[in-house]
């Protein structure tokens, strides 16, 4: 850990510092958004970390190259600078029935299989979406068995009861001392995670059509990855005395 670390950047991945695809597979971070934390790490007194809905394995592939905290499946495991487990949940083993499954697929819902969960994705399929009966027998399935359901954007995931985005950032910003905490997301599962950032430093939502929720209180609206970057800019550069 650093100690004394007077700032903590931290951020979603999807829609956040990568550009949504129709596949998550296919998704890469945004060159800008590599280079700022680049630079963010060349800096002792900032603190970088990911988190994400992702497996924290796809997250350290994506990230691998960038010293950084890295947060998967929504806080659920979580690993230091060093690549060492700091929290970790068992892994789910429920998955609905065959029947539902087999539906799904020829409805064109794509089913993304997770360490903590099972994520129903229909930014593929024509004319589906949160109302669609087979999602909404998803979330009945998910309820039954007490899973937590969280919603994203043309996503819906059923994921084993755990530790939130917002308990990761605080956990982070304890352990590497950070006294200011910047914080970026673009879904409704960074919600309380930027309400607690933008008090205790500052919060930006990436906005998009496929999400029109009013913001918490102190939150800054962005309107693309670029803006964003560029917003990172400004809050790194007091730090750094870069200026830019």
């Amino acid at each position: 850990l650093r100690p004394a670390v007077l700032g903590q950047e931290a951020g979603d991945f999807d829609g956040t510092v990568a550009g949504i695809q129709s596949s998550p597979e296919f998704v890469e971070m945004y060159s800008p958004a590599r280079a700022f934390f680049e630079e963010a790490n060349r800096h002792p007194d900032i603190c970088v970390a990911f988190i994400s809905g992702r497996d924290l394995e796809d997250l350290r592939e994506r990230t691998e190259d960038i010293r950084a905290w890295r947060c998967g499946s929504h806080g659920r495991d979580i690993s230091d600078p060093d690549g060492l487990l700091v929290v970790t949940t068992e892994p789910m083993t429920i998955t609905p029935d065959e029947a539902w499954l087999e539906a799904a697929r020829d409805a064109g819902l794509r089913l993304e299989n997770k360490r903590h969960g099972l994520a129903v994705h229909w930014r593929e399929a024509a004319h589906a979406g949160r109302d669609h009966p087979l999602v909404a027998d998803f979330a009945v399935w998910a309820s039954t068995n007490g899973l937590t359901i969280v919603d994203g954007r043309m996503v819906l995931e059923a994921t084993r009861p755990g530790p939130a985005k917002v308990d990761a950032i605080s956990l982070i910003a304890k352990a590497s001392g950070a006294r200011r905490v910047v914080y970026a997301g673009d879904d409704l599962t960074d919600f309380p995670a930027l309400e607690w950032a933008a008090r205790h430093g500052a919060a930006f939502f990436v906005a998009s059509p496929e999400r029109r929720d009013p913001l918490p209180t102190g939150v800054v609206k962005v309107s693309s990855i670029d803006e964003l970057v560029a917003m990172l800019w400004l809050e790194l550069g007091p730090i750094a005395g870069t200026g830019q």
